[in-house]
């Protein structure tokens, strides 16, 4: 997938954030993903899976199912 020059969200975030539910519920692959910061628009790698964003369809249901994982918006 090709990176645009300059990728944002329909406010102007250049990148945002994985963050995990943080409790003893979430999956292993989800609370390492915990973090990680990417480009708007590109891959979160989620153990050997890339979603765009928790709970993402293209995901094997047994990884996104009660996924309770969300993203933030990085600003600096």
């Amino acid at each position: 997938m090709a990176v645009p020059k300059k990728a944002t969200d329909s406010w102007g975030v250049e990148r945002e954030e994985w963050l995990s539910s943080r409790d003893e519920r979430v999956r292993d692959t989800h609370a390492d993903a915990d973090g990680q910061i990417v480009v708007v628009g590109q891959p979160f790698e989620v153990g050997d899976a890339h979603f765009l964003f928790p709970g993402d369809t293209d995901g094997l249901p047994e990884k996104i199912i009660n996924c309770r994982c969300t993203t933030i918006p990085v600003v600096s």
